[in-house]
């Protein structure tokens, strides 16, 4: 008796695992013909700052709009519209508090010591959806710290100008990108590097798009090697080798990607660091020969994969 009842609580048990995963494990190609019918977006922002141990709000507004208008238009050709709008596909809410903290310094260019406002806390969530189903959801929370000032700055005086801006940069912006590159594939993400905008050069973009894109792993290698072989206009300094050091990261899936690379690129810097990558994932050394690494990955790709 004893032991049916074991048998029917594991099959019980199997049933709500198996259950619970088919739900959250939904096909990515399914998901992106959902939102591919999404044109249209409600932005709202929700933001609030204060000083540390303090209640009285800072007038301070980061430009979470702007960013998110271009990238969701770059990225996946979304429209966001007006405030009063009655029809739209979707609704993407951004909330977010700060928090303005900061140090005493005392040093001998300083007189009488002084208070600087040098560190910016922000805290917040992103959620995407469509009618009730949501679509995307993630928190982001971080300190922007400014250990260093220069003693005759005239700047972090006021709670207001704290970092704020540098923290939505270093903790806001990779969390959009996350969202855009889970619910529009990772070369959503390429699209904002052909963009040409000038504050996302300035802001080094590129290194953001290729951490994420790092993050998503080998669903990821398509759109990394296209930043190598491709012939485009990136509007990122340095992709490449971002791109390189992205791959290395992602290891072992990335060796086929990267020898692709040695076979079509004709850059001898892009090769040459290509080469790098591949002997620093595999402990191999072909130096820029793609045949050479092609024969011996046939040859290894197995067992090699089952030893890391």
């Amino acid at each position: 008796m004893m032991g049916k009842i074991k048998i029917i609580l594991v099959f019980l048990v199997l049933t709500i695992v198996i259950g619970i995963k088919s739900i959250y494990a939904q096909p990515a190609e399914e998901q992106l013909k959902k939102t591919r019918s999404i044109k249209t977006v409600r932005l709202i922002i929700e933001q609030s700052y204060t000083e540390s141990g303090k209640d009285m709000f800072l007038p301070v507004s980061l430009p979470f709009k702007s960013l998110t208008e271009r990238l969701l238009r770059y990225s996946a050709g979304l429209k966001i519209v007006k405030d009063d709008t009655k029809n739209y596909d979707a609704t993407l809410k951004i909330q977010v508090k700060g928090e303005a903290r900061g140090n005493a310094y005392i040093g001998r260019d300083i007189k009488n010591g002084t208070f600087r406002y040098v560190n910016a806390f922000l805290k917040g969530t992103i959620c995407f959806k469509a009618s009730d189903n949501i679509i995307f959801q993630k928190s982001f929370e971080g300190l922007k710290e400014n250990i260093a000032i220069a003693a005759n700055s005239t700047r972090f005086f006021t709670p207001a100008e704290a970092p704020f801006s540098d923290a939505c940069w270093e903790f806001f912006v990779p969390a959009i990108l996350e969202m855009i590159g889970d619910v529009y594939g990772p070369n959503s993400l390429i699209l904002i590097l052909k963009s040409k905008d000038e504050e996302f050069f300035m802001n080094d973009m590129g290194d953001y798009v290729v951490n994420v894109l790092t993050k998503i792993g080998a669903p990821a290698l398509k759109s990394l090697t296209t930043l190598l072989i491709g012939r485009e206009e990136y509007y990122s300094l340095n992709i490449e080798s971002k791109a390189i050091k992205a791959l290395t990261k992602i290891g072992t899936p990335a060796v086929k990607s990267l020898i692709n690379v040695l076979k079509e690129s004709h850059e001898p810097n892009i090769n040459m660091d290509v080469a790098s990558a591949l002997n620093e994932i595999t402990g191999q050394d072909f130096g820029q020969d793609a045949t050479k690494w092609q024969e011996w990955w046939e040859k290894n790709k197995e067992k090699f994969g089952k030893d890391r």
